[in-house]
């Protein structure tokens, strides 16, 4: 092999980046599903690099963690958003109860 990491090893990082766009999309189901072919493919395909390419797979691997920080970030948000939209619809709803409740 070269000096560029294996075949597999860049598939997981092109995984990440796609989960990165959906992270950046919304589109947690997606990448929830994303996540699952990337665990099971670095399961079944990573090994140690070959003589020669630990500085092509260290590179690679920094991409990786970026990706997966950035990823990780977004999901931190969509969580809180998503928090405080549920917070509303409860307010919401409590508000409604409160008003039939009081209907005669």
């Amino acid at each position: 092999m070269s000096g560029v990491p294996s075949e597999s090893f860049s598939e997981v990082v092109a995984i990440s980046e796609a989960m990165l766009c959906c992270a950046q999309q919304g589109e947690w189901m997606r990448l929830a599903e994303l996540e699952i072919a990337r665990r099971a493919l670095i399961a079944t395909t990573m090994h140690a690099p070959e003589a020669g390419q630990a500085e092509a797979y260290g590179v690679a691997a920094r991409r990786l963690l970026a990706l997966d920080q950035r990823t990780f970030e977004l999901a931190q948000a969509g969580q809180t958003s998503l928090a405080k939209q549920l917070q509303t619809f409860n307010v919401g709803r409590n508000a409604i109860q409160a008003y039939a409740r009081q209907r005669p």
